[in-house]
């Protein structure tokens, strides 16, 4: 019987430990529950609100390229031509208030010129003979002209000159960055109304 008593007992406090872990575990699941219900209220009281703006801009600059080109037939000769057209070219933007960190040489080249035409003697026309015609020197300008209203006075004056090229007038915004960074504090004017509402 001492036995039986025994074994009773320890099969006793076993059942006991088993039911206090139960008891723990539910009273944890309870707990947690409990938790994310709350952090589920929370989020539901959370509002978004998106917000777009549109900014209409006139454009402020306006940009172009002219190019002086001249042939000689010296190298040296072609180039110094050039130079002095270049010169009386960077005058008159110098007198139409252009600033020179506006202005940007984007290419500067010299190169010979050769004729290809096909040798005749006779009436019997050989293959073409490379003959040195000159030589060409070519400078790019790019000129960014901040008063618009005198972007068509300045392309004239400048083909007046003789300046081989004229063109790629564009207008454009000079600061994008404040444009955007307008448009973006608008629309985050225009979320906050909308979440308000």
């Amino acid at each position: 019987m001492l036995l039986f008593d025994k074994v009773l007992r320890n099969l006793i406090k076993i059942c006991l430990v088993v039911v206090i872990i139960f008891a723990i575990l539910f009273a944890i699941s309870l707990v947690l529950d409990w938790r994310m219900k709350e952090n589920n209220n929370v989020s539901q009281k959370v509002i978004i609100g998106r917000g777009s703006a549109e900014i209409k801009a006139i454009p402020d600059v306006a940009n172009f390229i002219f190019s002086v080109k001249k042939m000689q037939k010296e190298a040296k000769d072609a180039q110094l031509k050039m130079i002095e057209v270049s010169n009386l070219a960077l005058q008159i933007l110098d007198k139409k208030a252009v600033a020179k960190k506006d202005i940007k040489t984007i290419n500067y080249s010299t190169y010979p010129e050769y004729d290809n035409s096909p040798q005749c003697s006779d009436g019997i026309c050989s293959g073409s003979k490379n003959t040195l015609k000159g030589f060409i020197s070519n400078q790019t300008f790019s000129v960014k002209i901040r008063d618009i209203s005198k972007a068509s006075e300045i392309l004239n004056e400048l083909s007046m000159l003789g300046v081989d090229e004229v063109g790629g007038l564009t207008f454009v915004i000079d600061s994008m960055e404040k444009i955007k960074y307008q448009a973006r504090m608008q629309a985050i004017l225009n979320a906050k109304v909308q979440a308000q509402s």
